[in-house]
């Protein structure tokens, strides 16, 4: 099932074996921010910011939903350069400190690429994994199992092939 993401014709074209479009995200639900991740389907990056992502949603549930698009080739030759090109980015979050896998919204190649998404369209770049597991770290600071998973003292060390990074569905690139 697909109950703690968002099932749209996103993950309906995912699991077909198509491209899909970066429109075709749904709105955001009022009253909640999205956070949004698009990568590889088998990376271990890819795979901590997704069981993050589920972590922060499953604790926080009134305040979040998830979206995910996974591919191969697709997820820098189609998917990234569209959505670069979509309206509505605050800019102000575009560089990231030095230190971190990329640390600028134009130039960012690496999966996944994570970012929240906020009822009437405004996109907040949080940046690669890395920058990621720095935001959920500072802002659930309090809570040690987001902490822990997040990296605990070292958010930006690679999480390594060890993290569950082959459990994914290869049609649909979510996990069971």
């Amino acid at each position: 099932r697909y109950s703690d993401s968002l099932f749209s014709l996103t993950t309906f074209i995912t699991a077909m074996g198509s491209t899909p479009s970066v429109e075709a995200r749904p709105d955001v639900a009022a009253g909640k921010v999205r956070i949004c991740i698009a990568g590889f389907k088998k990376s271990p990056n890819v795979a901590q910011a997704v069981d993050l992502a589920k972590l922060i949603k499953s604790k926080h549930n009134d305040q979040y939903e998830l979206w995910f698009w996974f591919a191969f080739k697709a997820y820098q030759t189609k998917f990234l350069p569209a959505l670069k090109a979509e309206p509505n980015w605050d800019e102000s979050t575009f560089a990231k400190p030095a230190g971190g896998g990329c640390t600028n919204f134009k130039d960012h190649t690496k999966a996944p690429i994570v970012w929240l998404e906020y009822p009437g369209g405004k996109k907040e770049y949080i940046g690669g994994r890395d920058f990621f597991c720095e935001w959920a770290g500072k802002k659930y600071a309090s809570d040690a199992e987001i902490v822990k998973l997040a990296g605990g003292e070292k958010p930006l060390k690679n999480p390594g092939p060890g993290l569950r990074a082959f459990n994914f569905d290869n049609k649909s690139g979510l996990r069971p």
